[in-house]
C-alpha cells in the first residue's frame, strides 16, 4: 500500500510595501508630487496668523480711543508735607504736564524725575496712573538734620547739604553748623560737612554729649558740647574715640569740682583748660 506523500505548501513571502513620503493629487503620471504640511508646522503657522491679526488690530483700537479722548488724563491729584515743598506748585506744574494727554503715552518714571529736578526740596516723587483719566503724585521731603548758621541767617539743612529754609526763630532742636560761605535756599553746601555734622552728632549721643554749635575750618572742627565747653578737634581724628575722650574729662573734671571750659584734641597730648 502506498503512503500518499505529504502536500506541499508554498512559503507566503511578505515583500515590504515602501511607502512614499510623497502624495499625489491626482493618478495623473505628469502632476507634481506635494509634500505634506507637518501638524507642527501647521500650528506654527496658525499662532503667527494670529499674532499678524492683533497686531493689525491694536493700533485700530488705540486710535479708537484717542479719537474719542477715553483715556485722556482730565484730574491730577497731589499729596505731600507742605513744610518745605509747596504742594499747590506742584500740582499747577503737574497739571502743566499731563493735562489733556493720553495715560497710554506718560511715563511715569520720565514725570517723576521732571519734578524733582524742578523742586529740589523734594526727596522723593511717585506717579501712579488710576484709570481712565486719573494722576496721583506723592512727594516725600528732604528732612532737616541741622541748622545752617550763616551770617547771622540760619537755615535748616538735610544730610546732603542741601540748604531747605530760611528761619526766623531759634526754638528748633537741632545742632548748629557755622557756615562761612555766602549760602542762599536752593543750594547745597560742601557735601561733606553735613555728614560729618551728623556723625559726629550720633557719635556725641551715644556718649551722653550734646553737641549745640559746629564750626568748620580748614584744619579742625570746633564744636560747643553741653552750652558751655569748647572742643577743637582735628579733621584726622576718629570721631567715635574723641567722644569717648570728651566724655572721659567731662566726668573727672565734675568729680573733681572743677568746671571745664575748653579741651583741645588736635595735638598728640590733650589740653585741657579749666575756669
Amino acid at each position: 500500500m502506498k503512503l500518499s506523500s505529504p502536500i506541499k505548501r508554498k512559503k507566503l513571502e511578505i515583500k515590504p510595501v515602501k511607502l512614499s513620503y510623497y502624495s499625489h493629487t491626482s493618478d495623473n503620471k505628469n502632476s507634481f508630487p506635494v509634500k505634506p504640511i507637518p501638524r507642527r508646522l501647521r500650528s506654527a503657522v496658525k499662532i503667527v496668523a494670529c499674532f499678524i491679526f492683533a497686531g493689525a488690530l491694536i493700533p485700530f483700537i488705540y486710535y479708537l480711543i484717542n479719537a474719542n479722548n477715553f483715556l485722556e488724563v482730565t484730574e491730577v491729584v497731589v499729596y505731600g508735607e507742605d513744610n518745605f515743598v509747596p504742594v499747590k506748585e506742584v500740582l499747577t506744574y503737574s497739571e502743566s504736564k499731563v493735562l489733556g494727554k493720553s495715560i497710554l503715552s506718560l511715563s511715569t518714571k520720565e514725570y517723576e524725575k521732571y519734578i524733582k529736578d524742578t523742586f529740589l526740596a523734594v526727596d522723593k516723587a511717585s506717579m501712579k496712573i488710576k484709570w481712565p483719566n486719573k494722576i496721583i503724585v506723592n512727594i516725600t521731603e528732604r528732612i532737616p538734620v541741622a541748622i545752617l548758621d550763616n551770617y547771622g541767617n540760619k537755615f535748616f539743612v538735610d544730610k546732603e547739604g542741601y540748604v531747605m529754609k530760611q528761619l526766623s526763630e531759634d526754638s528748633y532742636n537741632y545742632p548748629e553748623i557755622v557756615y562761612e560761605e555766602k549760602v542762599n535756599v536752593g543750594q547745597f553746601i560742601n557735601q561733606n560737612i553735613v555728614p560729618l555734622s551728623v556723625e559726629l552728632n550720633k557719635h556725641a549721643k551715644d556718649s551722653n554729649l550734646v553737641i549745640n554749635k559746629m564750626q568748620f575750618n580748614s584744619q579742625y572742627i570746633s564744636l560747643n558740647i553741653n552750652d558751655n565747653i569748647v572742643v577743637d578737634l582735628s579733621l584726622q581724628k576718629d570721631n567715635v574715640l574723641a567722644m569717648k575722650q570728651i566724655s572721659a574729662i567731662i566726668q573727672k573734671t565734675s568729680s573733681e569740682g572743677q568746671k571745664l571750659r575748653k579741651v583741645d584734641l588736635r595735638f598728640e597730648k590733650v589740653i585741657v583748660l579749666y575756669d
